[in-house]
C-alpha cells in the first residue's frame, strides 16, 4: 500500500503543480473557456487518481489475503507430511508387497 500513497502523492504534486502554472500565468494566456476546459480536465484527472488508486489498494488487499492462504496451506501440509512419516510417530504405511506364502510342512 505504501507504494499506492506515493503514487497518489506523485499525481497530487503534478496536478498541484499544473494548477500552480495556471494561476501564475498571465491572463490573457488562457480565455476564460480555455481555463474552464483545464480545470475539468483536471478534476476528471484527480478523479481517474482516485479510481486507480482504490483498485490498486484492493489488489493489494487481495494479494495479501492469497499470501496469507497459502502460507497457512504450506504450514497444514507440512504438518500433514510429518504425520505420515515412519518413525516419527505417525501412521505408519503398509507394504503393497504381500508376503510369499510359507511352504505347507512336511
Amino acid at each position: 500500500m505504501r507504494n499506492g500513497v506515493k503514487t497518489r502523492q506523485l499525481w497530487l504534486g503534478v496536478l498541484a503543480g499544473a494548477l500552480v502554472l495556471l494561476v501564475a500565468m498571465p491572463s490573457y494566456a488562457f480565455s476564460s473557456r480555455e481555463a474552464a476546459a483545464l480545470s475539468l480536465r483536471i478534476n476528471r484527472l484527480e478523479a481517474q487518481l482516485r479510481e486507480l488508486t482504490g483498485k490498486m489498494e484492493e489488489q493489494a488487499h487481495r494479494l495479501e489475503l492469497m499470501q496469507q492462504r497459502f502460507e497457512r496451506f504450506a504450514q497444514d501440509t507440512e504438518f500433514r507430511f510429518n504425520e505420515i512419516k515412519p518413525g516419527k510417530g505417525g501412521v505408519k504405511r503398509r507394504s503393497r508387497v504381500r508376503p510369499a506364502p510359507r511352504p505347507a510342512p512336511l
